[in-house]
């Protein structure tokens, strides 16, 4: 997902993992997007069926050369590098955690004095991760 300023550039860039089905991408939905916001993607019909009540949804075919859906397949090629040039190898089991890292320094991009403190706010309210809970 990627949230666009009134002036069309992105502010905040979301990847989630889930089923395409109506129900995972409801939820997610739910979960990242308010209420009654305007919403704007391709006719998957998971999409049309999801995003049904609550939002203004806009949904049409879009052609390749489109500049409709430009924010969210530059992000996209974006992450493809970051994953590909940064992290070797990767596994299904933390995936997820990978894309949060690369929204996490997408959002922070125009503001890198406070990424670091930041980080260091969102380590110490996460979780403590073990050495089972990686290699498992």
């Amino acid at each position: 997902m990627v949230s666009l300023t009134d002036q069309g550039r992105s502010r905040l860039f979301k990847i989630q993992i889930s089923n395409l089905n109506a129900a995972a991408k409801n939820t997610a939905a739910q979960c990242t997007v308010r209420p009654s916001s305007e919403i704007h993607n391709d006719a998957l019909r998971a999409f049309r069926t999801a995003l049904r009540e609550g939002y203004t949804h806009h949904y049409q075919v879009f052609d390749k050369d489109s500049s409709a859906l430009r924010w969210v397949h530059t992000l996209i090629s974006n992450v493809k590098t970051f994953l590909l040039g940064t992290c070797h190898g990767l596994g299904k089991k933390h995936l997820q955690s990978y894309f949060d890292e690369f929204s996490f320094r997408f959002i922070r991009r125009f503001w890198p004095d406070q990424i670091f403190p930041r980080l260091v706010c969102a380590v110490a309210a996460s979780n403590i991760l073990g050495y089972v809970d990686l290699m498992g």
